[in-house]
């Protein structure tokens, strides 16, 4: 097995269950907190989760409870190819109207406030304010109004920007006032939602070559006792694909989700230097429509789609649509989980910004499109 086929893959059984993974929040990097929940894989193909497989997340004891979940489809629900990302010409417009969420926008305000920031945060401290509504409903105010309704509820920053359609970057000197306004009930009464987004106060990565046999919970006790000024939320094994029987089991690779902003180089446990690489989360991918930003137990359609035609009708892995190729999301002649998909990969050069630059959601698309507005000389990344 080599290291790039390292997953923590989740499964399905055949009665259809998940299993869930504790609420660490992977995407440390996009804005909307209720990305808590996120399925995690690195290398393999899409094609190869197809079939039922039932696969556990390993926690520390110390931190918090896996959640189950039940599945409409015995199949898995994450795109997890680490190709590499396409320098062709394309469309900035079509591109642009193509391009999916990676993950869905939430408007719980209750699940947003439960992030905080510590003394393992460093500044300057970001706090989100949204206009409470949808966009169909709601009208767009100027950041000056956003500003006035702050002071109104006596909420003491140092200044505030323009992020996105209602939603504002909201500056403050120190975590405590950070964190005091994210309580302010007064801010939710005059129509704002305040919160702190995931990917400001943690970072995940990935150590290697952990036998098997030591248990999660003593790594977690030796990481920390000679790592002081390291804080860790929980860790779990990745799970790889066993060669011969074709299930997914525990890897020696384990991923940590560390308090703060910063990642660290290496970690040391039992006397031993220890390296640390940026875990670089799945795309999650619909295979009942094809789409990016959600999984099958979400989707909105009622019936399956053809990844191969685009059509609905039935189809299976044993007997497979042999109609012309036509992808449903650039609706270029080839399947819909090709690697070469012109909207895949710039969504996952957009997750792949998202975890490497550690920003959110909407400054890593901003920067992809941009980058596209200019096709990327030969060699170069988009």
């Amino acid at each position: 097995m080599t290291e790039e086929e390292d997953v923590n893959f989740l499964g399905s059984s055949s009665k259809g269950k998940l299993e869930g993974m504790s609420r660490e929040e992977v995407m440390d990097i996009i804005l909307d907190p209720s990305v808590r929940n996120k399925r995690h894989i690195t290398e393999s193909s899409a094609e190869e989760i197809f079939s039922d497989s039932q696969v556990t997340a390993v926690t520390s004891g110390t931190n918090k409870h896996i959640k189950n979940r039940t599945s409409k489809k015995p199949k898995s629900e994450v795109d997890n190819s680490m190709s590499n990302i396409s320098k062709e010409k394309v469309s900035f417009n079509s591109l642009k109207s193509k391009i999916t969420d990676i993950v869905p926008r939430s408007n719980s305000s209750a699940e947003e406030s439960t992030v905080f920031y510590d003394r393992f945060n460093k500044g300057p401290y970001t706090v989100f304010a949204r206009k409470l509504g949808d966009r169909a409903t709601t009208k767009s105010i100027p950041v000056i109004e956003a500003s006035r309704l702050l002071s109104k509820s006596n909420v003491k920053f140092q200044s505030i920007a323009h992020y996105s359609w209602n939603t504002w970057m909201v500056y403050f000197g120190t975590f405590q006032e950070a964190n005091t306004a994210v309580r302010n009930q007064l801010v939710k009464k005059l129509g704002l939602s305040l919160y702190i987004p995931q990917y400001r106060v943690q970072r995940k990565g990935v150590v290697r070559g952990i036998p098997l046999d030591i248990p999660l919970n003593e790594l977690n006790e030796a990481i920390k006792y000679e790592n002081p000024s390291t804080s860790i939320d929980n860790l779990f094994r990745l799970k790889r694909k066993d060669e011969i029987t074709k299930k997914w089991v525990d890897s020696q690779s384990v991923c940590i989700t560390f308090k703060g902003q910063d990642l660290p180089r290496a970690v040391r446990a039992w006397k031993v230097n220890l390296p640390v690489t940026v875990y670089i989360p799945p795309l999650r991918r619909c295979f009942r429509c094809g789409k990016f930003g959600h999984i099958s137990k979400g989707c909105p359609k009622e019936e399956d789609i053809c990844l191969n035609c685009g059509i609905a009708h039935s189809w299976t892995k044993d007997n497979p649509c042999t109609d012309k190729s036509k992808c449903i999301n650039c609706q270029e002649t080839h399947h819909t989980l090709s690697r070469e998909c012109q909207t895949f990969k710039l969504n996952f050069s957009i997750n792949k910004a998202i975890a490497l630059d550690n920003i959110s959601y909407v400054e890593a698309r901003r920067t992809a499109l941009n980058l596209q507005k200019t096709p990327a000389p030969p060699g170069a990344l988009l």
